[in-house]
């Protein structure tokens, strides 16, 4: 950058759970998936039934950011002392005297790896009706706990008072039939109705399982309690961890006695034990002797509630990070709360802002470089996966030691770049003042008081060596004082999103502005983001001559763009997303901006000049800008823009675009109501016009590169073979990905394959998402013969609401000589819903091919009359099935041949069928071999004569769920089938 710059639902458990529970227990257990040895401490002891089973493995806890609950993991190892542990706790969920366990020990022990793996298996074999399972952090009080369970359970809470989200848990989880709740990392005694958790008298198939570092929190537990210390791994298994993530090197040391004295001096903390082992995994002897000696040298007792040992071994781990940007990119992360998602832009933003990628040309470069340094910390086991690929977490033991390193090292001259760091933390900590000793810090560069309820921030500050200030989800900020950053000159980021309360009249929104007076001190500020700024007028920003980053996104009451941001000539990111009121963009403002790589003004201003609008002269010269004026930017790579209609992109641009991102709204208002995939590409278009309106500079920067397209109420749109294909008959797509059509009334059929050229003719070959919803009008999908390999990379494929759909894929048009077992070949997800005129979903032909099918839904189609339809062409074909890593043999080995009457889908898990007039879900004799299924949902179809299903798993009656007891329908007469036999009653 440049410098400037299982009982399951139905009651089951007394036929089959009580009488198996200890067969099942073992098979639980011994059938698990091997998770990492991660731990961490759990809870402390109970009041009857305390017990202190083994030593544990390293936890690794995913954290959500103000709103983010855990992910099941995979990080669990089964020691013998875990898993023992592991078997004690699942046997207490099926005893009837036990209602509520509590999980001790110290942090980095491995308690939030054991009850992730708790939950992972009550789930997988459905012991419970409902699993919830929710992460806390320090500052969770009862409202916030309760928002996290009734975000688990489905529920908006936010609306409601203390008393009202009581309530309306308490109502839900007594509606479940059984329930286990998963409390991770709690701080305070439990009480479960003060929250609306019913529990013991009130619901006594309510059971919770909690996790805590403080022992005494586990004595007041009520009675059908119990208590579980979860301690440190026994020498033989911490070895073991140790080797796991230090690899192949300890057996080339010249002696492993240096190797286990690293591993004493970890501790047998599990979460210690991983680090130091990912530190020394590649260094030399030399390198491993004097980690021996760092470790042991180590003189500290418990810091701050921190294990020493932990904290030594952090430490290590910091030390031998290659370089010091990376060290420094660690340390940005812990300024967010504990239990955080932390969002990858934002650790860019600010590391941009402090001058971490002042090497990188680009901001492109420097989210690459990020992007490599989280590779590599992630490698070091000091950062987690987040949420999803554009977040990271951090352990919170790591987190606490990060800290702490900052603090302890910024007086030590062994780390003369931490000197400067002496950082002031308290993120999300329910403070409401600022803090006390945070007056005058004369060392300090880090200040993070995120997503606190801070009021008033104080006069006088001095802080004459901040760099980073953090401020933001302070909702309650009534007021800045004008002397506030007076003190402050040295600051490059400041982050004020989402503060202040929203304004109820004039005088509220003036105090909710931020006059210039306040910023014209912070003349090295480089990132400045006032995301949700609730002020009707912008300060004037012209004054700050070195801001790089702008963000504004969601600033609903901004109905202007002040002309000064043309004076920021060294901007390269600008964020105008979701500011709805925002009319006014004065022409000529961008035009300065030649350095700028990222505009962002999506869901926000449509004022676009139009080429050939006709205005007088004068009020020509003060008119809004031009979409064409976006095109001349010289460095612009990154752009998401609403356009009102196709007529305001111009015919023809004179700067070549190298739009690497784009995300492009182009049609009416309605467009901004279409909720977006999750799994949005980096090239999208949303639009309710057509694409063959577009001029051809445009087809081809955006048309040829789109990855995702998105048609809403584009009225006069009948099918794609027109839209997708330019005179000559050659598809303008070329490369897409995802497809929704939405709520587009005149379309008939999607594609005609006898349309275009013969080399040409499938526009959809890379597809791998279908979405097609709310199309009354559609016919079929597709017209003309479906040659081979066709949507042979289609993974979901969803159907809703097309009233006169009569097939998805016709037995005639599945077959042109080659097997239509190869279409549809890769898909994963298919959903049927609220199409009334289809008379069955699939052929058998085609069903034959999904053998990587792992989801079915089908839903409320009035006439369907069966699932899968038998064809003529599967009259007399026998199919051996052989594919990469899946073969079908016998107890000898030899491939089977499998017989007519099979349909034989190895990765089908789940399969639902709600509100469906169906006599046989697949043609009568005929029976499916499902060897993945785990799930079966059946819910109002009352004529369902025939389903046979070969279970190929133990246990499968606790993965059944449905809607009434029919444990008597299942039937062991048909050699291991489970047959729905004729019956009345399916409601």
């Amino acid at each position: 950058m440049r410098s400037k710059q299982v009982a399951d639902g139905s009651d089951m458990k007394s036929t089959m759970v009580s009488d198996q529970s200890d067969k099942k227990l073992k098979t639980i257990s011994d059938g698990s998936d091997k998770l990492d040895a991660k731990s961490e401490p759990s809870l402390g002891g109970s009041k009857k039934n305390k017990k202190t089973l083994g030593q544990s493995d390293a936890e690794w806890m995913t954290y959500d950011p103000w709103n983010v609950n855990p992910i099941s993991g995979g990080d669990f190892i089964d020691f013998e002392c875990r898993k023992s542990v592991m078997e004690e706790i699942m046997k207490d969920l099926m005893n009837e005297e036990i209602n509520m366990i509590g999980v001790y020990g110290a942090g980095g022990v491995g308690k939030t790896t054991l009850v992730k793996e708790v939950d992972r298996q009550a789930k997988l074999w459905r012991l419970f009706e409902e699993v919830v399972m929710v992460s806390l952090s320090r500052d969770s009080d009862e409202s916030g706990i309760q928002q996290k369970i009734g975000k688990a359970l489905g529920l908006e809470l936010q609306a409601l008072d203390t008393i009202q989200r009581e309530d309306m848990l308490s109502k839900t989880i007594k509606n479940k039939r059984k329930i286990l709740i998963i409390l991770d990392n709690i701080w305070e005694r439990l009480i479960p109705s003060k929250i609306g958790i019913a529990h013991g008298k009130e619901h006594e198939d309510c059971k919770i399982l909690f996790t805590t570092r403080c022992q005494m929190i586990c004595h007041d537990m009520p009675r059908k309690s119990k208590t579980i210390h979860l301690n440190v791994l026994a020498k033989k298994d911490a070895w073991q961890l140790f080797n796991r993530h230090a690899g192949a090197v300890v057996d080339f040391l010249s002696s492993q006695g240096v190797a286990r004295k690293v591993v004493k001096e970890c501790g047998g903390i599990p979460l210690a034990l991983v680090i130091v082992g990912k530190a020394l995994s590649e260094k030399y002897q030399s390198k491993w002797e004097d980690a021996a000696k760092e470790l042991k040298t180590f003189k500290s007792k418990t810091i701050a509630g921190i294990n020493a040992k932990l904290f030594s071994c952090l430490k290590l781990s910091y030390d031998y990070l290659e370089d010091k940007q990376i060290k420094q990119f660690f340390l940005l992360c812990s300024l967010f709360p504990e239990e955080f998602d932390i969002p990858i832009k934002y650790l860019i933003m600010y590391g941009i802002g402090e001058g971490l990628f002042d090497d990188a040309s680009s901001y492109e470069e420097a989210r690459y470089t990020a992007r490599s340094m989280i590779v590599t910390l992630k490698d070091s086991c000091l950062l987690l996966p987040g949420s999803t690929s554009n977040y990271v977490r951090m352990h919170h033991a790591i987190r606490d030691c990060a800290v702490l390193l900052m603090s302890r090292c910024s007086q030590n001259d062994s780390h003369h770049h931490l000197r400067h760091l002496a950082p002031m933390v308290r993120a999300s900590e329910g403070l409401k003042v600022w803090p006390k000793r945070g007056m005058a810090l004369e060392n300090c560069t880090y200040v993070s008081l995120m997503g606190n309820d801070i009021r008033w921030l104080p006069s006088g500050l001095k802080f004459p060596q901040l760099l980073i200030l953090l401020l933001q989800h302070n909702h309650n900020l009534r007021e800045i004082p004008d002397d506030f950053f007076e003190g402050l000159t040295s600051l490059r980021v400041l982050d004020l999103s989402a503060c202040f309360l929203p304004f109820d009249d004039a005088s509220d929104q003036q105090l909710c502005s931020v006059p210039l007076s306040l910023l014209q001190p912070l003349k090295e500020l480089r990132t400045l983001c006032l995301d949700q700024y609730l002020g009707g007028a912008l300060p004037e920003l012209g004054d700050l001559q070195n801001v790089m980053i702008l963000t504004l996104s969601g600033s609903k009451f901004i109905t202007e763009l002040p002309r000064e941001i043309g004076k920021l000539k060294n901007l390269i990111k600008l964020d105008l997303s979701f500011c709805p009121q925002m009319e006014t963009v004065h022409s000529k403002t961008l035009a300065n901006l030649v350095w700028l790589e990222i505009l962002y003004m999506h869901c926000s201003f449509r004022g676009w000049w139009k080429e050939g609008q006709e205005v007088e002269e004068e009020i020509q010269r003060g008119t809004n800008i031009s979409f064409l004026e976006v095109t001349d930017l010289p460095r612009l790579k990154e752009l998401k823009v609403e356009l009102p209609d196709a007529q305001h992109i111009p015919k023809e641009v004179s700067t070549a675009q190298r739009w690497n991102y784009f995300c492009i709204f182009i049609g009416s208002k309605c467009v901004r109501d279409l909720k977006l995939p999750r799994n949005l590409t980096s090239k999208a278009l949303i639009l309710n016009v057509s694409i063959n309106t577009f001029p051809s500079w445009f087809n081809q920067v955006v048309v040829e590169k789109l990855k995702t397209l998105i048609y809403f109420k584009c009225m006069e749109l009948r099918d794609l073979d027109e839209d997708f294909f330019d005179e000559s008959k050659v598809s303008l797509v070329k490369d897409l990905r995802y497809l929704c059509i939405r709520d587009c009334h005149q379309m008939e059929h999607i594609i005609n394959t006898d349309y275009g050229s013969s080399e040409k003719r499938f526009p959809l070959h890379s597809l791998k998402e279908l979405h097609l919803q709310s199309l009354p009008s559609l016919v079929n999908i597709c017209l003309g013969q479906l040659q081979w390999g066709f949507f042979s990379k289609l993974q979901v494929l969803e159907v809703e609401d097309c009233q006169s759909l009569t097939d998805i894929i016709l037995p005639s048009v599945a077959w042109e000589g080659s097997p239509g077992s190869l279409i549809l070949a890769n898909l994963r997800t298919l959903i049927v819903r609220r199409c009334h005129t289809l008379r069955f979903i699939l052929p058998l032909s085609v069903v034959r091919g999904l053998l990587q099918l792992e989801y079915l839904l089908v839903e409320d189609c009035e006439e369907l009359e069966e699932i899968v339809m038998m064809d003529k062409v599967e009259e007399h074909i026998n199919y051996v099935v052989s594919s990469t890593g899946l073969e079908e043999k016998d107890d000898c080995g030899v491939q089977m041949l499998i017989p007519t009457n099979i349909i034989f889908l190895p990765h089908l898990k789940h399969l639902q069928l709600k509100t469906l007039n169906i006599t046989n879900v697949i043609p009568k004799g005929f029976s499916l071999r499902v060897p993945s299924f785990n799930r079966l949902n059946v819910e109002r179809c009352p004529y369902i004569e025939n389903f046979k299903i070969k279970r190929g798993m133990i246990f499968l009656y606790h993965r059944l769920n449905l809607t009434m007891n029919f444990s008597h329908l299942i039937s062991s007469r048909f050699g291991g089938y489970i047959s729905f036999m004729v019956y009345q009653k399916f409601y």
